[in-house]
């Protein structure tokens, strides 16, 4: 591997390593937030006080599970389209490259005739 291989490289896996920890810190938030919701105190007050926290407790509980369904949905879809543009672009990649190695041989075979003995020129047409 190259210097640039190596320095692209170890630029991506930097990325990859940011982009780990804030899916770590963002999983702990949703963690806490739904910790604090379940042990909030719902022993104060009144039965109807308690009972109208329980429930929202619950509703908050039931919107954060939709909310990360959601995310999974939406974090998965980027996923597949991130994965697909990295695909098209080392197809791009490998499409220049088949081009540029056509060039490359066109213009050695024309070198190449150009300081061909007369000789070889002679042969190649007889053949």
């Amino acid at each position: 591997m190259d210097y640039q291989e190596k320095f692209f490289k170890e630029q991506m896996d930097k990325i990859h390593k940011a982009t780990e920890e804030k899916e770590k810190t963002f999983e702990k938030l949703l963690q806490e937030e739904r910790a604090k919701a379940k042990h909030s105190d719902v022993n104060c007050g009144t039965n109807e006080e308690q009972r109208l926290r329980k429930e929202e407790i619950a509703r908050f509980i039931d919107s954060q599970e939709k909310g990360v369904e959601e995310f999974e949905a939406e974090r998965e879809k980027l996923i597949f389209a991130h994965e697909e543009h990295k695909a098209e672009l080392r197809r791009k990649y490998l499409a220049d490259e088949v081009e540029l190695e056509k060039k490359f041989d066109a213009e050695l075979t024309k070198l190449m005739e150009k300081y061909a003995p007369s000789s070889f020129h002679a042969s190649s047409s007889n053949s």
